[in-house]
C-alpha cells in the first residue's frame, strides 16, 4: 500500500510531502519528500516550519499516532 501511495503522489505536482514511518524511507528521494522516523519528529519539524494556506492530507494508522501532526497544525 505505501507503493501505492508513493505512485499517487508521483503524478502530481505538490509543494511539499511529508512522509513518516520506516515503510516510507526508501521513498523520500523518489518524490522529492521530507522523510521522518516518527510523528513526533514530523511535529517537531511543522512546528519550526508551519504551513499556511494549504491543502493537507494526513494518512496514518492508529500506531504511528499521526494525531500529533494535527496538534502541530
Amino acid at each position: 500500500e505505501h507503493q501505492k501511495i508513493i505512485a499517487i503522489l508521483t503524478q502530481d505536482s505538490y509543494d511539499k510531502i511529508i512522509l513518516v514511518g520506516e515503510n516510507f524511507k526508501n521513498f523520500s528521494d523518489i518524490i522529492n519528500g521530507l522523510y521522518f522516523d516518527d510523528s513526533e519528529k514530523a511535529t517537531s519539524w511543522l512546528k519550526q516550519n508551519p504551513l499556511e494556506d494549504s491543502f493537507i492530507l494526513i494518512k496514518g494508522s492508529r500506531s504511528s499516532k499521526m494525531e500529533k501532526i494535527m496538534e502541530a497544525l
